[in-house]
């Protein structure tokens, strides 16, 4: 069994690494570098909209995968991630995998693609390559840009997958 869709997502919006405002903060709303900033959440919340209303290419997933959070802040990217997918996880009372953590993303792939159905990830962005590459083959070298609002598809193509991007188009600015 593997998955007929694998989508991946960046985790939603963040602090500036310099500090200063737009600031991050927790679901409790207590201040939080590590956290989405408002536009973050809002994107957060959206997504579940757009997730559960399934329209080509985009399908409801059934198995949810975020980069574990952490709360050592040892790995600032930690927090994001499963912070982004967790109104959707509530939602669609989806359990998320949160097993891996930023860093092991060697490990991931084995993991999704024993999945059943249509899969979403959502990670760090400079490591979403990496986990992509590890399922549709080294010659795959597209880095993720640096924005939110971007949808990674994989779809089921016979024994292999095919590679597509598409858009969120869920807050002002998305293009």
């Amino acid at each position: 069994m593997a998955p007929t869709k694998i989508m991946f997502i960046r985790h939603g919006e963040k602090p500036p690494d310099a500090g200063g405002p737009p600031f991050g903060f927790d679901v409790n709303g207590n201040p939080d570098t590590h956290s989405l900033t408002a536009r973050g959440w809002t994107r957060a919340g959206a997504l579940v909209t757009f997730f559960s209303s399934p329209h080509p290419p985009i399908e409801a997933p059934n198995v949810v995968f975020a980069a574990a959070p952490n709360t050592a802040h040892a790995n600032p990217h930690g927090q994001r991630p499963s912070e982004t997918i967790a109104p959707l996880c509530a939602f669609q009372n989806i359990a998320p995998d949160l097993t891996y953590s930023v860093g092991a993303e060697a490990q991931l792939p084995s993991t999704i693609l024993v999945q059943g159905g249509v899969v979403l990830v959502s990670w760090e962005h400079h490591a979403i390559t990496e986990i992509v590459a590890a399922i549709l083959g080294p010659t795959f070298t597209t880095q993720w840009p640096d924005r939110f609002d971007l949808v990674w598809l994989l779809t089921q193509n016979g024994a292999s997958y095919d590679f597509s991007t598409a858009f969120q188009h869920l807050l002002s600015g998305d293009q």
